[in-house]
């Protein structure tokens, strides 16, 4: 797949030496360095398809991944951290309802 994706972008290169104003072009080409991984070159073309025109109130492609994706390892510890604190919680006020209900029995 790699390999005819790498070939659209040569003819899309190949496009944009008759066309370089053609912000379709771009976002195409944006689009499948995108599909293949290589998101900082995703964005650039992004940026050129949006400067030639393109209308940007349409959220772009690489925006479009999980949320989980956008975390940095901080905020990953971070979150971690606050699950393990917040079931401590839970856990010692379950422990005390059942000590509470306990010497009822």
């Amino acid at each position: 797949m790699d390999n005819n994706i790498t070939s659209a972008i040569k003819e899309i290169d190949e496009k944009l030496v008759h066309f370089p104003e053609d912000f379709s072009l771009y976002y195409e080409r944006g689009y499948l360095y995108y599909l293949i991984g290589n998101e900082k070159q995703a964005q650039d073309d992004y940026i050129k398809a949006v400067s030639l025109g393109l209308d940007c109130t349409r959220k772009p492609y690489y925006e479009f991944r999980s949320p989980a994706y956008n975390y940095n390892i901080w905020q990953k510890i971070s979150l971690a951290i606050a699950l393990v604190f917040l079931l401590f919680l839970i856990f010692t006020d379950l422990w005390r309802v059942f000590l509470h209900i306990k010497q009822y029995l």
